[in-house]
């Protein structure tokens, strides 16, 4: 018994300190790790609510063409934003709204397979802005729009 005894005397707790400072380093790693993908985390919604207003303000000008397909009157150079709207879109968690201005041009281009006196050609421009409700994401798109119709 003696003998055992006195194999543990002349230890001096090397072991103790080394698992210590290892056990402090897998700490430090794992709170690393986590802040980490806690920041990928919120970088990926703020993408996600990024990419929805830009969907908003694509979907603005979608609208906008349906409507001024469905009605004429939304490009009438002499009354412009007739068929401006601001609407909210709960599916996609925000709100588009569309402005148009029309455009003048001095020499527009003639339109195609008509004779200048009975056509002319409309030159418009629309910008469709999304907004999502959550972090308030936004994007906003212009788009220039041109259109052959009977002369005004």
């Amino acid at each position: 018994m003696n003998m055992n005894g006195s194999k543990y005397k002349h230890q001096k707790g090397a072991a103790l300190v080394v698992s210590l400072v290892m056990l402090l380093v897998l700490t430090l790693l794992a709170i690393t790790t986590m802040s980490t993908a806690s920041l990928e985390v919120a970088m990926a919604g703020n993408h996600q609510y990024q990419e929805n207003a830009f969907q908003l303000a694509e979907t603005g000008n979608d609208v906008f063409l349906t409507r001024a397909f469905n009605n004429t009157d939304c490009i009438d150079t002499e009354a412009p934003g007739l068929c401006d709207f601001d609407e909210d879109i709960e599916e996609m968690n925000g709100n588009m709204t569309v402005t148009t201005t029309n455009q003048s041009p001095v020499n527009p281009p003639p339109c195609p397979g008509s004779s200048q006196d009975k056509y002319a050609a409309y030159q418009f421009q629309t910008v469709s802005a999304g907004t999502t409700f959550a972090r308030d994401a936004s994007s906003v798109h212009t788009q220039g729009w041109y259109r052959c119709g009977p002369s005004l």
